[in-house]
């Protein structure tokens, strides 16, 4: 099966905030820790010499770490570079040896064991490889939602036999 599409900055970036959720949520889960922890312990973290204004200097941190993570990933996506081998046309081949991606700039065969899983958004498919490269396959390269659904449990199907 090959799949010829285009792969736009806006495909980088939907891509980037759809697979930081997991990121997303083990920075919440940190911040909120340290705001349940006084609240619930009130007297103690000062018995133990632990002010509030140290929790509350982490927990601003952590927001601000986290706001300057998602400010990179947009600007590096909108930055211009002419290498960059991720945007502009590339065709996309689905073969039981694994998965090829052509683009103007390389070519790239995976095998299926290097496909660490395949994620699916409400725009996209996600081909998520171990080595932490990402293949993005965008809804708009199917002519119907039914052939996105079919690429979709192909790709499953040879990431999970292997």
């Amino acid at each position: 099966m090959t799949i010829d599409v285009a792969i736009t900055r806006k495909d980088v970036l939907l891509m980037q905030l759809a697979l930081l959720p997991k990121f997303k949520r083990n920075w919440i889960g940190v911040a909120l820790i340290f705001i349940v922890i006084p609240i619930i312990l009130r007297d103690i973290p000062a018995q133990f010499g632990i002010h509030i204004w140290l929790i509350t200097s982490f927990l601003y941190s952590s927001v601000g770490a986290f706001v300057l993570v998602l400010f990179t990933l947009i600007y590096s996506t909108f930055l211009p570079s002419k290498s960059n081998d991720m945007l502009g046309p590339a065709t996309y081949t689905i073969t039981a040896e694994g998965f090829r991606e052509q683009t103007r700039l390389s070519t790239m065969q995976s095998q299926w064991q290097s496909i660490r899983r395949i994620y699916r958004s409400s725009r996209a498919i996600y081909v998520l490889k171990r080595d932490l490269r990402a293949h993005i396959i965008p809804e708009r390269a199917f002519p119907s939602r039914s052939e996105l659904d079919e690429v979709f449990r192909l790709l499953s199907e040879y990431v999970q036999r292997d």
